[in-house]
């Protein structure tokens, strides 16, 4: 900034239309969760509906923060943050096609398997190469979800092969 325009008052602004992307995705998806919850049992409902009410009520705190720093002029919606540097573009837009490709293939294929692929592609689009890494941290991750959530919690996630081939075994 010049010392001509700080002279006149002007300030550059700071972008946070990148920083509310996560937030609103996460309003959304606690919103999803809650409508889906409906039909389960109260006790879940309850759980749901705090868990869910929370979440929203802090992106909320964050909005109001925001709107306040809009209207003193010291934020703009921009999102050249999240579209900057052009070179994780393409990183960014795999990330996106595997969370999507996540979210159609569960139901068929499973929550353990389509984890295991989902952490195993991510890290390759990061450009992770190590033979062991691409091994470890997808089963890591795979398991672990498979062990707290279906075979402790005995949550409904979609069940595939993996989930099929261990129900005798939980």
């Amino acid at each position: 900034m010049s010392t001509e325009a700080a002279r006149q008052g002007q300030t550059k602004k700071r972008s946070v239309g990148a920083d509310l992307v996560i937030p609103i995705m996460a309003a959304g998806y606690a919103l999803y969760y809650i409508y889906t919850i409906l039909d389960y049992p109260m006790e879940a409902q309850i759980n749901g509906l705090f868990l869910g009410l929370t979440l929203c009520s802090l992106v909320a705190v964050l909005f109001v923060r925001v709107a306040a720093q809009w209207f003193r002029g010291e934020v703009d919606f921009g999102m050249h943050r999240l579209l900057t540097p052009l070179s994780m573009i393409p990183s960014r837009l795999i990330f996106l096609g595997l969370t999507i490709a996540y979210i159609v293939v569960i139901p068929w294929v499973g929550f353990t398997l389509t984890t295991f692929l989902f952490v195993l592609g991510s890290l390759l689009a990061l450009g992770v190469r190590s033979k062991k890494l691409l091994v470890v941290m997808p089963m890591l991750s795979a398991t672990g979800g498979y062990v707290f959530f279906i075979a402790m919690l005995n949550t409904r996630f979609p069940k595939g092969p993996i989930e099929n081939f261990l129900a005798g075994a939980f």
